[in-house]
């Protein structure tokens, strides 16, 4: 606890995650307004479908050519313009609220700007920490988001009662423009080598030469390519299962909506509680370790969780599962903040994050279709058995790569 406290004391670190903690509640509330707004003027499940699609499309669209400008211009601009024009984006579409066309025209441009803001703050957040405690200081703010994520959702849903949705969306504009001013107060080490300008008005040649440069980057980096693909094959089975939740509870279990809700309550838990943890394994084992295991780890609770008709089990499972899904997260992303080289974080990360976009639309958009077809226990045991398969083989390449071995692996040695 005394790691967390001292990060608190970073000042730039503090209003960053403080500002972003802010944003990240109305963000949750607004999500709930959102899809309760669309289904209630639509009434159908594919607009909800719609909306997610249309929320995802820009990370998959630019998410590479943006992660360019986040090499080349200054984070905290970045961050800043991504924060206040969302948060101005948000206040004006309340004008037309009640034309759902328009109203996903502005939502596709706050997830344009939201594209700019995932790879910035990851690499603000390595000039603003030091590498050794990157754990930690992604550990605390994980923690903080997953709250936000518990308790937000609840939170939205009551106040589209009260308040109403143009409320919500008010609400959400503000934290927004509340996040950007505190960012104004924080010190980025950074130093521009292009002018920015010069970064704006680049051809689409250069864009291009330069997107080519980080897929160059990640395919002649054999740890980090593996460590990409690995977490990337790992997500087609754990972006599936998420959608097979609500199922196995309510379809193959045969819970009440109430447990349904205790249950995910629970699994929230889980994730609150493994980013508090994270800090502490990762003092024990090595980024790449926690992810292949805690991989396999997955799938097996997973099993346990299908199979297991006892509500306590069921619940023990669940919770269990938030705290190792948070743990691959955390271990995850400060893997790759800690191994790529500073002037390709905004490109590796901008790919990585377009490449798990991608993978997320194609597991939730197809799993429906195909656990219809098998069953939806049949295809949660498949798909946890995968995972479980999956970890032993990266294991085994590792252990046996002697280009990847090589890289400080002290937990095989």
């Amino acid at each position: 606890m005394n790691q967390y406290i001292k990060m608190l004391k970073n000042k730039s670190y503090f209003l960053l995650i403080l500002g972003q903690i802010i944003s990240s509640f109305g963000s949750e509330m607004y999500l709930i307004a959102l899809t309760l707004l669309v289904l209630k003027n639509n009434g159908k499940g594919s607009s909800i479908s719609m909306l997610y699609i249309i929320m995802l499309i820009p990370s998959i669209a630019f998410g590479p050519f943006i992660g360019i400008l986040v090499d080349r211009m200054s984070k905290k601009k970045l961050l800043i313009t991504a924060d206040l024009a969302r948060g101005i984006l948000c206040i004006v579409s309340i004008l037309f609220i009640k034309n759902i066309v328009v109203l996903y025209i502005f939502i596709f441009m706050q997830s344009i700007f939201g594209v700019v803001f995932g790879p910035s703050l990851r690499t603000a957040m390595v000039k603003i920490v030091d590498r050794d405690k990157l754990t930690i200081a992604n550990s605390l703010y994980a923690f903080l988001d997953n709250t936000s994520r518990l308790i937000g959702p609840s939170l939205g849903g009551i106040l589209v009662i009260i308040i109403g949705y143009k409320s919500i969306f008010l609400i959400n504009g503000v934290s927004f423009i509340i996040a950007s001013i505190f960012t104004i107060f924080i010190r980025i080490n950074e130093k521009i080598s292009i002018s920015e300008d010069a970064v704006i008005r680049s051809k689409y040649a250069e864009y291009l030469k330069n997107f080519k440069e980080g897929v160059s980057y990640i395919n002649k980096s054999n740890l980090i390519k593996f460590v990409i693909i690995f977490f990337a094959l790992a997500m087609i089975s754990i972006g599936a299962l998420s959608v097979l939740n609500v199922l196995i509870i309510n379809d193959v279990l045969k819970y009440s909506s109430a447990q349904y809700g205790i249950i995910m309550g629970i699994y929230s838990g889980g994730l609150i509680f493994g980013s508090l943890i994270a800090g502490k394994i990762a003092d024990k084992y090595n980024e790449l370790t926690i992810m292949i295991i805690g991989v396999g780890i997955y799938g097996v609770f997973y099993i346990g969780f299908t199979s297991i008709n006892l509500f306590f089990v069921t619940a023990l499972f669940i919770f269990l599962n938030g705290i190792i899904s948070s743990c691959i997260d955390i271990s995850y992303e400060t893997y790759l903040q800690k191994e790529v080289n500073e002037e390709m974080q905004g490109r590796v990360f901008s790919i990585d994050i377009s490449i798990g976009n991608c993978i997320t639309i194609l597991s939730m958009g197809s799993i429906g279709f195909v656990s219809e077809l098998c069953g939806v226990r049949t295809i949660s045991l498949l798909l946890a058995i995968y995972l479980g398969i999956l970890a032993l083989v990266s294991y085994r390449f590792i252990k046996s790569n002697t280009l990847i071995k090589n890289k400080r692996m002290r937990w095989l040695e």
